[in-house]
């Protein structure tokens, strides 16, 4: 069974699923060749909406949560896109750095402890892992070198195996 076969029968984590990844004025968005593939045998993709999973009932406590884990299949290989976005009007908004950081630490959770059984087997191959604060709100090229400094020295996010730091994109960044 395929990995967005998983996905789509478990009824926990085809409950998350999304069309689209945003959150007032910040998103992401991706080309018209990757929306193609959506259900194609070449390929697809899988957003899933990770923030609401753990903000439910069955959390006493939750775990702060990064706001969409993105899967990309390409030549039967996938690739981990996670996205915390962010929609401030001024930079210091964006502290603490130190909470940012730990949303990115419960996909590892999400994957490996919590969903198993949709994530991991031996014939799903995770081949690349990014990590990627998306910011609306204000002009980050201003203020980009001290973030991109700031999170680096917050140390690599680990998820199946990879490993990769956190990037500052500004919202509306593509991934294709």
């Amino acid at each position: 069974m395929s990995l967005f076969d998983r996905i789509d029968q478990d009824p926990d984590v085809f409950f998350l699923t999304r069309q689209s990844c945003s959150e007032n004025d910040a998103s992401i968005s991706l080309c018209h060749n990757l929306i193609s593939k959506f259900n194609s045998s070449n390929g697809g993709y899988r957003i899933i909406k990770l923030d609401s999973y753990y903000d439910t009932i069955k959390f006493a406590k939750p775990p702060k949560a990064p706001d969409c884990l993105i899967i990309i299949e390409r030549n039967g290989r996938f690739e981990i896109i996670v996205v915390e976005l962010k929609d401030v009007s001024k930079p210091a908004n964006l502290k603490p750095l130190s909470e940012i950081r730990e949303k990115f630490d419960v996909v590892a959770r999400f994957i490996e402890k919590d969903f198993p059984h949709v994530f991991i087997a031996d014939d799903i191959v995770y081949e690349r892992l990014e990590n990627w604060l998306v910011v609306a709100g204000f002009d980050l090229s201003k203020a980009k070198g001290l973030f991109v400094d700031a999170l680096a020295g917050k140390g690599l996010v680990r998820v199946g195996g990879l490993t990769a730091p956190i990037q500052v994109k500004s919202s509306g960044t593509e991934i294709c």
